[in-house]
């Protein structure tokens, strides 16, 4: 349903600064510090509406199915896979699922998103993050099965779903963020406005419900822990082994942390109140054309329990629900993830920390690139540009910082995916990405640094007429970065 572009654009919209709130910890690469909040607040329980937020789910369905119909009709002249009938949904029940062919960007990225739109017709409308799950699997299932008439594809379900619920509760969190129904004026309509881009849906519901407009005494959104952080780099070197020689241009980076993992509480924590995203879009210039690399990924915790909170180290212990997207020359890698972790922060003097993060568990539904992937066996829609296996699989994950108040930060992370293609081209793909940065303070919220990544891909094929794949892919690039509070 939407573009690459799209998700930078929103991703790019939530460093807006949401208030004075404090977090220190880790997304990815970036040491993350700004003030707490002091302000006490209350969160005003909505009233739950789950007959209107199943309605909005059958219109959003109706929506974008109209929407795919008349613009490609007008302009392309055919759009028979929006023309759905009674004929068309009795083939499609009929027929039952089946892996489908459509590109990597609109299955790992597009049907999260289309997800979270039907995660957040319920969450605004009163439900909480479990009861809020079932509508996102409602909206996806009504859609395979009537509003296309391709038949109906088991790998959307999840990936809408899966990829919905999380996507959704951090764009719900973070447009909490930023809505504060105490300001009036141009303040509150800004306010409004970039609450909206975060979380269309439930900006169109508070307009309509008529909370837009709504002022009150006290804080009634959520205040959490937050910190966002934006980059620049241009990358001086890269090496492959296995991919064509190109030459890159600059390179966007953004993180976002919610939550402090380590501040002293009282009970476990719920649905997302961590959560961790990281994005970067790499445009890279060949011989033939210019090629833009959007890359994301994230976690959020459902349960977890601090193990030790009154002396250093202290630990969290919990499940995560990690959501990946990473898209460059050597290595394609979508996956949805649930995994035990361990966070852990350790202090050893007044000026140097040390915080890591350990996370391990099996790919639900996992998608990584593949050069034997024939679309013209699975598909005879010229439209649908498939190259990659579909799975499950296994994925660990690390992360490092170490922080020096006075002379910076070294962060490291490290991930491996392993994907079991099971649906065309049968084999086992093992990727890794090993990122390494230095940074070093200048002035207020600017730092510079370097820093290195590289790329492994291990692909290894059932049939003897698929001959196996090794691709490596190093970057080095300098970076300039600046934390929004």
């Amino acid at each position: 349903m939407q573009n690459k572009h799209c998700m930078l654009a929103l991703l790019l919209v939530m460093w807006v600064p949401v208030g004075d709130i404090f977090a220190q910890g880790m997304i990815g690469s970036e040491p993350m510090m700004i003030p707490r909040v002091d302000s006490t607040f209350y969160i005003e329980p909505v009233q739950k509406r789950p007959w209107i937020a199943l309605g909005e789910v059958v219109f959003l369905n109706v929506l974008v199915n109209r929407f795919n119909k008349w613009p490609r009709q007008w302009i392309q002249g055919d759009a028979a896979f929006a023309c759905v009938s009674w004929d068309s949904w009795k083939a499609n029940i009929k027929h039952g699922l089946e892996w489908d062919w459509n590109s990597f960007q609109i299955n790992f990225f597009g049907h999260p998103y289309q997800g979270a739109t039907y995660y957040n017709s319920a969450r605004s409308l009163g439900m909480n993050f479990w009861t809020s799950a079932p509508f996102v699997f409602f909206g996806s299932l009504t859609w395979e099965y009537l509003a296309e008439t391709h038949p109906a594809s088991g790998n959307d379900l999840v990936t809408t779903t899966l990829g919905g619920i999380f996507l959704g509760e951090t764009l719900h969190r973070l447009s909490d963020q930023i809505l504060d129904d105490r300001s009036a004026g141009s303040g509150r309509v800004w306010r409004e406005i970039f609450a909206a881009l975060v979380n269309p849906v439930r900006g169109f519901n508070r307009l309509v419900g008529g909370e837009a407009g709504q002022q009150r005494r006290y804080i009634n959104h959520m205040r959490t822990p937050m910190q966002s952080m934006l980059s620049f780099g241009g990358h001086f070197s890269r090496k492959a082994t296995g991919t064509d020689s190109v030459k890159s241009a600059p390179t966007i980076n953004f993180g976002l942390i919610y939550g402090d993992a380590f501040e002293e509480r009282d009970s476990s924590f719920k649905p997302f109140d961590l959560f961790a995203l990281s994005s970067w879009l790499r445009i890279t210039k060949t011989a033939e054309n210019t090629r833009s690399f959007l890359n994301a990924y994230g976690y959020g915790i459902l349960w977890g329990k601090q193990l030790n909170y009154t002396d250093r180290p202290k630990h969290v212990a919990g499940i995560f629900h990690h959501l990946d997207y990473i898209n460059n020359e050597a290595i394609n890698i979508g996956a949805m993830t649930l995994a035990g972790g361990l966070l852990s922060d350790f202090q050893f003097t007044d000026a140097l920390r040390l915080q890591t993060s350990l996370h391990a568990g099996p790919i639900v539904l996992g998608g990584a690139n593949s050069e034997y992937v024939d679309v013209t066996e699975g598909s005879d829609d010229p439209g649908d540009t498939r190259d990659y296996i579909m799975g499950p699989g296994v994925s660990v994950k690390m992360d490092l910082l170490l922080q020096h108040k006075k002379f910076g930060n070294i962060i490291v992370r490290a991930a491996h995916w392993t994907i079991k293609g099971v649906d065309s081209v049968r084999g086992t793909e093992r990727l890794n990405i090993i990122n390494s940065r230095i940074m070093f303070p200048v002035w207020n919220t600017l730092h510079l640094g370097v820093e290195h990544t590289y790329y492994r891909r291990r692909a290894n094929y059932e049939e003897d007429r698929f001959v196996d794949i090794r691709k490596e892919l190093n970057n080095f690039k300098a970076v300039i970065s600046f934390v929004f509070n």
